[in-house]
């Protein structure tokens, strides 16, 4: 059961969507990705694609399950479709690295019930860039983090998880 947060609004402003197919990533080690024949599909709970031509900037609010100031890491990769004519198979996906993230939870930044992260989740109040290129804005202890991902030239974005620390993780997005 996916935990949509409804159709897009014409209000401009920004619409988070979870991502979980059914329940929070629990991975405890990245997926190993490498080019592809075939258009790389959703990977349930273990890595999750977000497949939405003409976006550039993926803005991002990480959430999961686990004590205060445990961690878990989100791996974010680019694919790009190359087609080259008169090869045997023309068309190869491309996978790029874009940036490491690694989350912490805060325990007072409690979800609602009814909500796309759950009264048993917690937001992040800390984001920190492990590797590649993105922006987390410092917002404080105990305060919601989100992170901003350039996501420019890429027809697929794909997000892998790496829970070590907390019990799972998850984002909600925007774009």
């Amino acid at each position: 059961m996916s935990r949509e947060s409804g159709p897009p609004t014409p209000t401009g402003r920004l619409l988070y969507r979870a991502l979980a197919v059914g329940a929070n990533a629990t991975a405890t080690s990245f997926a190993s990705r490498v080019p592809t024949a075939t258009k790389p599909a959703l990977v349930a709970l273990t890595s999750v694609v977000i497949d939405e031509p003409g976006s550039t900037i993926l803005d991002i609010v990480p959430f999961g399950i686990g004590s205060d100031g445990t961690t878990f890491s989100i791996r974010f990769i680019g694919w790009r479709q190359i087609t080259i004519a008169g090869l045997a198979v023309p068309t190869m996906w491309i996978p790029t690295p874009i940036c490491e993230l690694a989350c912490t939870l805060s325990t007072p930044q409690l979800g609602a019930a009814t909500s796309p992260f759950l009264n048993t989740e917690f937001l992040c109040d800390a984001i920190s860039v492990v590797n590649g290129i993105a922006v987390a804005p410092t917002t404080g202890a105990d305060t919601g983090a989100r992170a901003l991902i350039d996501i420019t030239g890429f027809q697929i974005v794909e997000a892998t998880f790496d829970i070590t620390g907390a019990t799972s993780g998850n984002f909600l997005y925007a774009r």
